[in-house]
């Protein structure tokens, strides 16, 4: 038995957990485990498990050669559980929680790294890494937002559902939010309402212009104009239908095929020339997986080529 324990912790090492370091130039987690703001947008609590659940898988692919240095950070440290149902006292603890994951993004900005992973939690922590990257003096910020929603809702509280027209609305530098996915029956009319910032504009690329590979060329060749821009790509778990993965905040009845998804990340990796790159995963729910954690592996892998490039 001594020698079956010896053999599967050395096991272990080869597996992608042993390159996490306390810190990294290279590749960095950044933890958002907070679904308050899902839960004042109405939705199912629970994606607060999806930071740890989505590294914890991560950790146990194998890495390529060379392997890179990997560091975890927690942003926050939210109460488990919100026993108020008072909307103000929910909204200002909300509040606090994106003052304080701000300020931690703004500190770790200041750090050298190649590739930044936000895990969400819901998809308003999109709202402090937006003001972060702001605050580090991007003279002009582009979007990518793969989702079946738009997120720009109207409401008067800030929740997930609200974070594009948030900043949309606040910032002081050229910004444009491109919606890549969207559902027309997922929307309400209001999300569809132009900024009231003139430096902030939104572009639509809906859901049935992916009806096959080749119509992810348009966008691509959208995203060459842009290079002027820094660009920041989002991806909502959602943005697969709740049959390819059910294990989200609001599952989703139509959704951007598997292969799509993995084309426009391979893209932003290999053709989008920044020093530095963010990509955020948000929404995934591990409370409404399965035992095998398929849709953690589905959205693991996307991160694990995010950081090593397309394998397949």
């Amino acid at each position: 038995m001594k020698n079956v324990k010896a053999n599967l912790q050395a096991r272990s090492q080869q597996r992608l957990g042993s390159f996490f370091k306390h810190t990294s130039e290279e590749v960095q987690l950044l933890h958002a485990p907070s679904d308050l703001g899902v839960i004042l947008n109405g939705g199912r609590n629970g994606s607060k498990f999806g930071p740890l659940s989505l590294e914890n898988c991560l950790k146990s692919f194998i890495p390529l050669n060379p392997a890179k240095s990997l560091a975890s950070h927690q942003l926050l440290n939210p109460k488990q559980e919100y026993k108020d149902t008072d909307l103000e006292n929910l909204v200002k603890a909300h509040c606090h929680e994106q003052t304080t994951e701000l300020n931690a993004l703004k500190e770790l900005m200041n750090t050298p790294c190649s590739l930044r992973l936000h895990l969400g939690g819901g998809h308003d922590h999109a709202y402090p890494l937006l003001k972060a990257i702001e605050k580090s003096k991007k003279d002009k910020i582009l979007y990518l937002n793969l989702d079946a929603h738009l997120d720009t809702r109207t409401d008067t509280w800030n929740n997930s559902g609200t974070p594009f027209r948030q900043f949309a609305e606040e910032t002081q530098v050229p910004f444009e939010l491109v919606q890549v996915g969207t559902n027309p029956f997922s929307n309400a009319q209001e999300t569809f309402s132009s900024f009231k910032n003139p430096l902030s504009q939104m572009r639509i690329f809906p859901i049935h212009l992916f009806e096959n590979l080749s119509e992810v060329d348009s966008l691509l060749h959208y995203l060459q104009l842009k290079k002027d821009y820094f660009i920041v790509v989002g991806v909502d778990c959602d943005i697969l239908s709740g049959s390819q993965l059910p294990a989200v905040s609001a599952a989703n009845a139509l959704g951007l095929p598997y292969k799509q998804i993995r084309k426009i990340l391979d893209f932003y990796r290999n053709q989008i020339e920044q020093e530095e790159k963010i990509i955020g995963f948000y929404e995934y729910n591990p409370v409404y997986d399965d035992m095998s954690a398929s849709s953690a592996k589905k959205i693991a892998y996307l991160i694990y080529e995010s950081i090593y490039g397309s394998q397949i």
